[in-house]
């Protein structure tokens, strides 16, 4: 099974740790947070990547090599300019031809789901796409109907909704940066180059593609978007690992 980790980002709000550390090798708890996202994927049988790459792309690409892949396949998909989350997986769409379902990955999270659940539930049903969501604060939001369909859009703080208005609504959650897509979601993909994923996924239920969620209610999610959120993750990764059952041996 192939994921692609995205992790092209000049992540402006970590500034000034991202002006000579890129995102994805932010280290917590020992482990750069790339590697812990091919870890997480490696639990869900993932062994051959696509890692997209712009700001610092050398020490990303550098570090993977040190790392000797961890001994999985790995695909650069280096961008000359960034193209957003919607525009890097274009680039790179060729490479998922053929597979009956990929990972799409945010490589500034730190999570521990078990990504298991999520492709269960796609073999169950598939759909074009299964978002991975999870009550938790956040101002920014997607709306799903009572079968789990996508349906709209809710920004809290600008005031900004957009829900179809047939919709019979039942959940409004956040998007966790995790998503199981099959290839048959690039037939929607727009003209355009540069284009985030979260636009991809409200055209596409739109235009009557289904774009469904997976509920997380247990396991650890943070990510690192500011140094906020970033020393909040760190807090949550020492209490977690503080409250890990120890084993001794005598």
């Amino acid at each position: 099974m192939k994921a692609m980790i995205l992790a092209a980002g000049r992540g402006e709000r970590l500034r000034p740790i991202t002006d000579t550390v890129p995102k994805p090798l932010i280290e917590i708890g020992g482990k750069t947070m790339l590697e812990r996202a091919v870890e997480n994927l490696k639990k869900a049988g993932v062994f051959s990547f696509v890692i997209n790459t712009w700001h610092l792309a050398d020490k990303v690409e550098s570090f993977l090599k040190e790392k000797k892949y961890f001994g999985a396949d790995f695909y650069i998909s280096r961008e000359d300019y960034l193209l957003d989350t919607g525009g890097g997986l274009k680039k790179a769409a060729q490479l998922f031809k053929g597979e009956k379902s990929f990972f799409v990955y945010n490589s500034d999270i730190l999570c521990d789901f078990d990504l298991n659940l999520m492709r269960k539930e796609f073999d169950r049903k598939p759909v074009l796409g299964l978002l991975a969501v999870k009550k938790r604060p956040a101002s920014r939001k997607f709306i799903f109907d009572e079968k789990n369909s996508l349906c709209g859009w809710l920004n809290d703080k600008t005031g900004e909704k957009i829900v179809k208005k047939t919709a019979k609504i039942e959940k409004i959650l956040p998007f966790c940066g995790i998503q199981l897509l099959s290839p048959d979601i690039f037939a929607f993909f727009p003209n355009e180059e540069k284009f985030p994923l979260t636009q991809l996924y409200l055209d596409t239920a739109g235009r009557g593609g289904e774009i469904a969620c997976f509920e997380y209610e247990n396991g650890l999610w943070h990510d690192i978007g500011n140094e906020e959120k970033l020393a909040a993750a760190v807090r949550a990764l020492e209490k977690k690992l503080l409250n890990s059952p120890k084993i001794w041996y005598n």
